[in-house]
Parts: structure tokens; C-alpha cells; sequence
């Protein structure tokens, strides 16, 4: 990946500079050419002779039409500068611009009306940036950083490549990477979190295995204890294949909500008496309260009861016996409905809640606790597909409710369906 983007980089740098040489050799050929019609069209009002004055008026109509070719190629060429990602910006030998394209006006924003003429450092606002081009002017040598843009906290790859030996010009190229270093950090993390959620159970299978080996067959009931425990490991492993694929097919938009009315009551209702066996082993209170007027909506009933039950499941993990779990839906602004699960758990710092919906990603007190970690992203995703989305408000000590936000069905002749 790392050499692909290498190489697809020097092809946009060598292309931006081609482009620019261009504008630069058809700019200076249409002055020629004007100035050229210019003297001709002055001969040929002066020149008291038919056949010289036709001449020179052909000569005309022949610098007309290099110059109109001159200057399609000179639209082309801006068009090409104007659609680039690339922030580019054309440095003179004093560290005054020259030009820039949108794409460096929307990477560093300003408010200053005219551009060209001013330093570098006043258009960037950075001063690596500045210093990159002071070094590429001085040592004509190509130059490149990655940098913190200053106050936006962005992440930027900058070029400066020398551009013009005889004016002393310098070309600088700038792409935003700020996601794609997110992307990376975030490959590298699951990666990571794969590896230590596989570890665990693959680990306890071999525990459970060994102790059989070393003699627990001849053991009364550690034998029966000890496959029990591997098929609780198996179970885990599969639980976390499963949620892999699932959370996968709907990032990458494989998997299409199925799409019909679905009545919030009894699908909160199913949701709670799936997961009512846990509540009960776990001493906590499970209750649904949609009142009668909330309006259905267009969702896949599988979709939707999963990402209940996973919420239910992660509220019942972290409520201490004696606790209350209510899954709810209300009606919201903007023709939405909010679909919920509150606790009266341990609840979640704020610094975790930020990132609660990412992949693999545990509060503290999660990490003993079981699950895969991908219960909350599925959640996500699943309201993402929808069109809705999912939030979170949490208070240590005073439990968390988390929203699914979903459009209503607003169509007054589809019934709702059980």
C-alpha cells in the first residue's frame, strides 16, 4: 500500500508539473502572438500596397487561430490545476506566491483577498511549510515533510520540488492524509484487537486440553468441566467470526436492509424476552415501555431486534444485580423515532464516549468482562444502513442510555406488521 501511494504520488507530481510547464510555455506564446498581430495589424493599416496588406491580414487570421488553440490548451490546463485534490502553489524566488489552485485554498483557508505576490507563510499559516519551500528555493534540491497543519490539527504530506531554474521557482504540493493516517492507526488497532481476542479462548482450549491430556480424563468431573469449558472458548471464537462477517458485509454495503413496517412495541418486546434469560441470571429488572402512539418504522426486523439485543446485552454486562434495563421508542423531531435502551449500570467516562461505537474498542472496566467487542459497531453500522444513527449519554454511577435515531414510516397506508 505504502509503495503503491509512493508511486501514484510521483504520477500526480509529475503530471502537476507538466501542467504548469504547460501554462507556462502557452502563456508566453500567446504574448508573443499578440504582440506579433499587434505589428501586423499596424503594417497592414499603414502599408498603402493590396497584395502585402492581404498577406499580412492572412498572417493575422493565422496568429488568430494559434492563438485561440493557445488558449484551449491554456483552459485545459487550468481545468486540470482546478479539479487536483492537491493543493498546489507556484513559490517565486523570494518566497512570494505566484499562483494556487482550490484545492490549497480549501487546505489552508484565509482571509485575505489578493494572493499572489504574498509570502508563503501568510497564505500556510505554517511555518514547516514555509521553511520547506526556504529550503527547496535554496538548495534546488526536492523537499518533504508530514505536518501538523498549525490550528486546524490536520495532517498534511507536503513537496516542494524546484521548478524553473532560470526564474528560481519552486512548486509546492500539499495533500490532506489526515484520514488516511486515521485509516492506518486504525489497521493497525484491529489487527491488534483480533489478535488479542483470539489469543484468550485459543489459549484457554489449550489449558482445557492439556489438563485431559495430563491425566483429568481419569478424574471424576474434570473431565465433563473442562469440555465444557472448550466449547464455551468455541462458542466465543464463533460469536467473534460471525460479528466479523456481519459487521464487514455492512461496511462494505454488501448486506440491504429488508425493508417493511415494523411496529416498535413488539419489536422491542422480542428483543427483551431474548435476553430475559441473562437479566434474570444476572439479577437485573428488564422492562419495555413504548407508549401506543409512537409510529412504526421502515426497517429490517432482523437488523433492528439484533441491534436491540445487543445493546440489552451490553447494558445487562454492566448493571449490578438489582438494577433496571428499559428498552423504549419514542417519537423525535424531523418525522424520526428513537429507539433506546436505558440502564442504571456503572455508567461510562466521558473520554470513552467518543469512541464506544469504533471496532474492538473496550472501556477499562470492559476488559475482563466478556464479549467481542464489536457488539456496539454492528450497532452503528446497522442504524447507518437505516439511515438513522446512534448516540450515547452516560454518568458514572448513573447508567447510560444509548438512542438508535430512525426515520418513521411516514406513509398513512402501510400498516404496521408484527
Amino acid at each position: 500500500m505504502g509503495l503503491i501511494t509512493a508511486i501514484l504520488g510521483a504520477v500526480v507530481l509529475t503530471l502537476i508539473i507538466a501542467v504548469l510547464v504547460l501554462l507556462t510555455r502557452v502563456a508566453a506564446q500567446g504574448a508573443q502572438l499578440r504582440a506579433v498581430r499587434a505589428s501586423a495589424r499596424r503594417l497592414a493599416a499603414n502599408d498603402p500596397h493590396a497584395r502585402p496588406a492581404a498577406l499580412l491580414q492572412t498572417y493575422i487570421a493565422e496568429c488568430e487561430a494559434r492563438i485561440g488553440a493557445l488558449e484551449a490548451e491554456l483552459h485545459h490546463a487550468r481545468v486540470i490545476l482546478a479539479a487536483l485534490d492537491d493543493a498546489v502553489i507556484v513559490v517565486g524566488p523570494t518566497e512570494e506566491v505566484q499562483s494556487v489552485n482550490d484545492a490549497a485554498l480549501a487546505l489552508f483557508p484565509t482571509t485575505l483577498v489578493t494572493l499572489r505576490g504574498r509570502r508563503v507563510i501568510e497564505i500556510t499559516g505554517d511555518y514547516e511549510i514555509a521553511a520547506l519551500v526556504r529550503d527547496c528555493l535554496q538548495s534546488r534540491e526536492r523537499q518533504e515533510a508530514r505536518v501538523e497543519l498549525a490550528g486546524s490539527g490536520r495532517i498534511a504530506r507536503a513537496v516542494a520540488v524546484p521548478l524553473d531554474e532560470a526564474e528560481g521557482t519552486c512548486l509546492l504540493l500539499a495533500r490532506d492524509v489526515t484520514e488516511i493516517q486515521h485509516l492506518q492507526t486504525v489497521r493497525r488497532e484491529f489487527v491488534a484487537n483480533v489478535s488479542h481476542e483470539l489469543r484468550t479462548p485459543l489459549g484457554g482450549i489449550r489449558i482445557y486440553a492439556e489438563t485431559l491430556l495430563d491425566g483429568g480424563l481419569e478424574v471424576p468431573g474434570m473431565a465433563e468441566d473442562s469440555l465444557n469449558k472448550i466449547i464455551d472458548r468455541v462458542d466465543l471464537l464463533t460469536q467473534l467470526v460471525n460479528e466479523l462477517l456481519d459487521l464487514s458485509r455492512l461496511e462494505s454495503g454488501r448486506v440491504q436492509p429488508k425493508l417493511a413496517p415494523l411496529d416498535l412495541a413488539a419489536l422491542a418486546t422480542d428483543a427483551a424476552d431474548r435476553m430475559e434469560p441473562q437479566a434474570e441470571r444476572a439479577d437485573v429488572t428488564l422492562r419495555v415501555a413504548v407508549p401506543p402512539d409512537v409510529p412504526p418504522v421502515i426497517g429490517d426486523r432482523q437488523m433492528l431486534e439484533g441491534a436491540l439485543v445487543n445493546l440489552i446485552h451490553n447494558a445487562v454486562k454492566f448493571t449490578p444485580g438489582g438494577g433496571v434495563i428499559t428498552v423504549g421508542a419514542t417519537a423525535a423531531a424531523g418525522g424520526t423515532v428513537a429507539l433506546w435502551v436505558r440502564d442504571t449500570g456503572i455508567g461510562i467516562t466521558s473520554e470513552h464516549l467518543p469512541r464506544l461505537f469504533e471496532r474492538f474498542y473496550k472501556e477499562d472496566r470492559a476488559r475482563s468482562g466478556s464479549g467481542t467487542g464489536l457488539g456496539l459497531a454492528i450497532v452503528k453500522h446497522v442504524a447507518l444502513a437505516h439511515g438513522g444513527q446512534v448516540q450515547v449519554e452516560s454518568e458514572i454511577g448513573r447508567g447510560s442510555l444509548f438512542t438508535m435515531t430512525l426515520p418513521a414510516a411516514v406513509r398513512p397506508d402501510l400498516q404496521a406488521a408484527d
